[in-house]
């Protein structure tokens, strides 16, 4: 993969909130917090090819997203605080978008939502 993003070794529900940040980088609205990556998640599971066992929880995808802020191609911001007196992460791409899909192409589960993103 080019530009130094790596998916191999990234779980299904970590492909799926990267492709959600994509999705928020496209239309302009990051940093997004992890909340609202949450249900972008949630929507995009419709479009991954694969039998799910259930919904995944909050806890689980903000696990899924605390790893990807790990990686040199995703940027975690932590905010000073929010209403309720907590910092929700926020996340943006520290590359283009296309580069991310394009390190996603290999994985046939997401072909459909893939093809969403590109419109």
């Amino acid at each position: 993969m080019s530009d130094g993003v790596t998916v191999d070794g990234l779980s299904l529900l970590q492909r799926v909130a990267l492709t959600s940040i994509v999705a928020a980088e496209i239309e302009g609205v990051t940093p997004v917090e992890s909340l609202g990556i949450k249900g972008r998640v949630r929507k995009q599971l419709e479009n991954v090819d694969t039998e799910l066992t259930g919904e995944p929880t909050e806890r689980d995808v903000i696990r899924a997203l605390n790893a990807l802020g790990a990686h040199s191609y995703v940027n975690e911001t932590q905010p000073s605080t929010s209403v309720t007196g907590k910092g929700r992460p926020r996340y943006e791409l520290e590359t283009d978008p296309a580069v991310v899909v394009d390190a996603l192409r290999g994985d046939g589960r997401l072909e459909k939502l893939l093809e969403n993103l590109e419109g």
